[in-house]
């Protein structure tokens, strides 16, 4: 009897053991999914951080260029549209940063507006935009309200952008016309290098004219793209630029 009794004892205490043991365990399980749980969102932070600039949340430079290069052989009408905001400087030195900030916002959300979901749009610079457009038939009304969407005005003075298109047939038009100048031509570092010396040409109207905001396509009036590229496009100072205006933000 009393052996009996005391392997009940026995059995009782092996059963309570396992109970807590299960429940430590459970516990620690618990506790390790909320601790991946954590990991994992802040991975997630810190990967969107890399990627998105935090100002506008458009891709940043190193991440827009790997999804467009990506994307380009798929699109049927490919296109790199380049934008200079005009008179951040000015607006960061005057003003504030935080009236700079929001008006790279602003222009962002307008561009988003203006030529959809579909295309993809960069931060590339401090005050450079670029977006790889897959152009529609309308295409040349679609770009045109996007760039005169862009003026906006700060602490009444009317800002914009300078606005820079290129599309392969521009630059396969101005070389031989072969295989291998159309492969070429659809290569995104010379889309970009094109649009950008697009946008150069605007940025000098915007200057001369007195204009808030102007686009340009790349033609004759560009230097011919470089077939090999070993400079980044983008690496130049930022610019002030000029007045004009029609849409209003005030800060």
């Amino acid at each position: 009897m009393l052996l009996f009794h005391l392997l009940a004892v026995l059995a009782t205490a092996a059963l309570v053991v396992v109970i807590l043991r299960d429940r430590r365990a459970r516990a620690l399980s618990r506790l390790q999914v909320h601790q991946l749980s954590q990991d994992n969102h802040r991975l997630t932070s810190e990967n969107n951080r890399l990627r998105y600039d935090t100002v506008t949340g458009l891709l940043l430079r190193e991440s827009w260029t790997t999804t467009a290069s990506q994307m380009l052989p798929h699109l049927a009408h490919p296109a790199v549209l380049f934008v200079d905001v005009n008179k951040l400087k000015r607006v960061n030195d005057t003003i504030s940063h935080r009236a700079g900030d929001r008006l790279l916002r602003e222009i962002a959300d307008r561009l988003r507006a203006q030529l959809g979901e579909q295309a993809l749009l960069g931060r590339v610079g401090g005050d450079e935009f670029v977006a790889l457009l897959d152009l529609p038939a309308s295409w040349p009304a679609t770009v045109q309200s996007a760039v005169d969407a862009c003026q906006v005005e700060v602490a009444g003075r009317t800002c914009g952008a300078a606005f820079g298109l290129a599309r392969p047939v521009d630059i396969v038009g101005r070389e031989s016309p072969t295989a291998a100048a159309h492969a070429a031509s659809r290569r995104l570092d010379r889309l970009m290098h094109a649009a950008d010396l697009a946008m150069k040409r605007a940025k000098h109207r915007c200057r001369t004219e007195n204009l808030a905001t102007a686009l340009e396509l790349y033609g004759e009036k560009d230097p011919l793209v470089p077939e090999h590229l070993d400079h980044d496009p983008h690496a130049r100072p930022r610019d002030a630029a000029v007045p004009a205006g029609d849409q209003h933000l005030q800060f």
